[in-house]
């Protein structure tokens, strides 16, 4: 997929960028939103968000990369970062947001199709 130049999903992306940082000792997870996925990596004793569907890393106002978490609580820099993609309740619920790490480089699925 990658060497031939196709897009992707945004869950098959988000899996691509968690099997590169496990690959390379960074513990990885996937992200769901309802609808939509995204990756966090875990360093610095935090999680960090890359969307690599939407090309979106969110940063606070420090620099720092934000968490899911991080960034649902942060109405500004939701629209900032998501405004217009349909994206800013979705995150901002927290509500239906699942965080799948276990086990390690497992493949996202969404919860309601198991």
């Amino acid at each position: 997929m990658v060497r031939d130049g196709y897009s992707g999903y945004c869950d098959q992306v988000s899996f691509v960028l968690v099997q590169l940082a496990l690959e390379n000792g960074i513990q990885a997870r996937h992200v769901g939103l309802e609808g939509h996925v995204v990756m966090e990596a875990w360093y610095d004793n935090d999680w960090h968000m890359y969307d690599p569907d939407m090309k979106i890393v969110p940063a606070g106002p420090d620099g720092t990369i934000l968490s899911v978490d991080a960034l649902s609580r942060s109405d500004t820099l939701l629209e900032k970062y998501y405004s217009g993609t349909g994206f800013v309740d979705i995150i901002k619920s927290r509500e239906d947001n699942n965080f799948v790490s276990t086990p390690a480089g497992s493949r996202f699925d969404w919860l309601n199709s198991l």
